[in-house]
C-alpha cells in the first residue's frame, strides 16, 4: 500500500536509470563501430548537434521513435519492457480492508504503513501492527483481489526472507470471487497460511506473537477508522476453517 509520492519517487529513479542506460549504450555501440556522432547522426536522420547533446545528457532522450532510429544507427533494437513493481498504490478498498483490521485486531494495537521489511530494501510491508502492552509487532498485507496466488506466495516470502521469516498476516477482501480463488489455490495457500483465523485472531486480540502466517478474509468498510457493528463476522475461506 505504498503512497503516492512514494511511488512517483521510484518511479522518477527508475525513469532515470534507464536513460542513463539508454544513453551509456548508444555510446559504447557507436564508438565500438568506429563511427563518429556526426555518420551515425546522419544514419539516424537528426542533426548531430542533437545527438551530441543527449549523449552528453545536456538535453532528454527524445520520442521513442527517434530513440528507435539513433539504436539502429548503431546496430541495437530498442526493446521496452516492463515489469510488477513491488510499491502498489493504494486504493479506497485497501483503505477499507486497514480500518477493518484495525477494528479486528482491538484497540491494543497501534499501526504504521509502509514499514521497510528491512533496512536498505526498497520493499515495504503494507502496515505493521505494534501491540501496546507486550510490543509483539505483527507485519500484515493487505490484498484487494486473488489473481496469481502463485505469484503472490512467491512476493510475499521474497520479503518474508528479507525480514527474517516472520509470521505474517495476509488480509484479503471478502468477495465471492476471492473466496472461490482462494479454494481453487488452496493447495498453494495452506501450506503458506498454516495458522487458522480463529486461532489467529484469538492470539492477535491477546497481543501475542503469532507462531505462523495467517489469512483472514475481512470486509472493507468506509472510512478510516470505521466502527464495529453488531453481528459482524469475520469471513474465512471454507478450507481456512478446519
Amino acid at each position: 500500500m505504498a503512497t503516492h509520492e512514494r511511488i512517483r519517487e521510484r518511479g522518477r529513479r527508475r525513469g532515470e536509470a534507464a536513460e542513463r542506460q539508454f544513453i551509456e549504450e548508444i555510446r559504447q555501440a557507436r564508438r565500438s563501430l568506429g563511427m563518429s556522432q556526426a555518420a551515425a547522426a546522419a544514419v539516424a536522420g537528426i542533426d548531430r548537434s542533437t545527438w551530441t547533446r543527449i549523449e552528453d545528457r545536456q538535453r532528454d532522450v527524445p520520442a521513442w521513435d527517434v530513440a528507435g532510429r539513433m539504436a539502429a544507427a548503431v546496430g541495437l533494437d530498442l526493446r521496452l519492457s516492463l515489469y510488477p513493481s513491488e510499491l502498489q498504490p493504494h486504493d479506497a478498498s485497501q483503505i477499507g480492508q486497514l480500518g477493518a483490521l484495525i477494528d479486528t485486531a482491538g484497540p491494543g494495537w497501534e499501526w504504521r504503513n509502509e514499514v521497510h521489511v528491512a533496512p536498505g530494501d526498497a520493499r515495504a510491508w503494507d502496515t505493521m501492527g505494534t501491540h501496546r502492552e507486550t510490543r509483539v509487532t505483527m507485519p500484515a498485507e493487505l490484498e484487494s483481489a486473488l489473481h496469481d496466488v502463485g505469484a503472490l506466495c512467491r512476493r510475499l516470502n521474497g520479503k518474508r526472507e528479507v525480514a527474517g521469516s516472520p509470521p505474517i498476516l495476509l488480509v484479503v477482501k471478502d468477495t465471492p470471487r476471492n473466496r472461490h480463488v482462494a479454494r481453487l489455490a488452496a493447495d498453494l495457500l495452506i501450506p503458506e497460511f498454516p495458522l487458522g483465523p480463529r486461532d489467529a485472531l484469538a492470539l492477535i486480540r491477546r497481543g501475542a506473537l503469532l507462531p505462523a502466517s495467517a489469512m483472514l478474509f475481512l470486509r472493507p468498510r468506509p472510512g478510516p477508522r470505521p466502527r464495529p457493528r453488531p453481528g459482524d463476522q469475520v469471513m474465512v475461506a471454507e478450507r481456512h476453517q478446519r
